[in-house]
């Protein structure tokens, strides 16, 4: 337990910024340095991290932590094991108080006819579980259907030995003050071919960009699996999804001299070469014949547009959670089909 922290201790002390340190107390006449922190990876006096334990998606356990306290703090709780929060959609919490303030306002004028409604659902509880009883005995339950309950009921627990540990992008570029990254899909065959989906869309945030609240995921993750849980989803974009060729129109508005195509879209696509070259040998290891595997690739763009790899995931989401995705992703399937 001690020494892999020990390990991640050690070497994540080499990117602390220089101006901790007295430099020439620490390299002498060195001709040799250390990297320079990038200006977009700190605003100010904040310096954020990701933690991202491997194996999960759709945002599940990733944390937001500044020392490295807290990060010995999470790696520790993940090699245990740490129960996941599941989040619960803000709109119906609203509405549930909603009606509860609306029912204590009028309690004192409506005592009597809740009196009524109380025991009429008593009698129908009563005769609900009469019948629920005889149900149970006349046609016992199936052997796999208690094991899904029991499945239903357990707790998620996240445990992982194996993590991401990158920068936060603390200067990203905003659509009118949100946060947004951009998904795109590769295709990797058997004989390492690579092939890109050129339609690819944007993913926004909720809430209004800001570094004060790093609890708030709202803000800082784009996920779809953890938006939809905001009571702003889909309040700006159906979704919170937009199309390229609405964010290339979007640039042409803002950022005359930025070409979508040529800077970003090729960036991309250079960035998927390099990452899939990195791991060549180990995509199809045992030599498989006649497969292929789709990757989800996330990137996003600084406030200088520059574009940075965010990670790559396997078995991406192909939910049609949006009419823009239910477009998108059967086409993307069908061109697949079509090679």
């Amino acid at each position: 337990m001690k020494k892999p922290i020990f390990e991640i201790r050690k070497k994540f002390r080499n990117f602390i910024p220089l101006s901790v340190y007295d430099k020439k107390a620490i390299f002498g006449n060195s001709p040799y340095t250390r990297p320079k922190m990038k200006p977009v990876y700190t605003n100010g006096s904040s310096y954020l991290w990701l933690l991202k334990p491997t194996g999960f998606n759709r945002g599940r356990g990733i944390q937001i932590f500044t020392t490295l306290e807290q990060l010995e703090k999470y790696i520790n709780e993940y090699y245990e094991g740490v129960v996941e929060k599941i989040s619960k959609p803000q709109v119906a919490e609203e509405k549930k108080e909603n009606e509860e303030e609306i029912i204590g306002n009028n309690k004192e004028n409506n005592q009597e006819n809740n009196k009524k409604v109380e025991d009429n659902l008593k009698k129908s509880e009563k005769i609900n579980n009469n019948t629920n009883k005889t149900k149970e005995i006349k046609t016992p339950m199936d052997p796999n259907d208690y094991i899904r309950m029991s499945l239903q009921n357990m707790p998620n627990v996240i445990k992982s030995h194996t993590f991401v540990i990158q920068k936060y992008i603390e200067k990203p570029l905003l659509i009118k003050g949100r946060k947004f990254d951009m998904r795109v899909w590769a295709l990797v065959t058997n004989n390492l071919d690579i092939y890109y989906f050129k339609e690819g869309y944007c993913r926004t945030s909720s809430e209004e960009f800001t570094l004060e609240n790093t609890d708030n995921y709202f803000i800082h993750l784009t996920n779809n699996a953890v938006q939809k849980y905001s009571s702003n989803y889909g309040q700006f974009e159906n979704g919170n999804q937009l199309s390229f060729p609405w964010f290339q129109k979007y640039l042409e508005e803002n950022y005359p001299k930025i070409d979508f195509k040529i800077s970003i879209i090729n960036r991309i696509k250079e960035l998927i070469y390099i990452s899939m070259n990195a791991v060549r040998k180990k995509l199809n290891p045992n030599d498989r014949k006649h497969c292929f595997e789709i990757f989800g690739y996330d990137f996003i763009l600084d406030e200088e547009l520059h574009v940075w790899l965010i990670e790559v995931n396997t078995n991406p989401c192909l939910e049609e959670s949006s009419p823009l995705l239910a477009m998108l992703i059967p086409r993307m399937i069908g061109l697949l089909y079509n090679f």
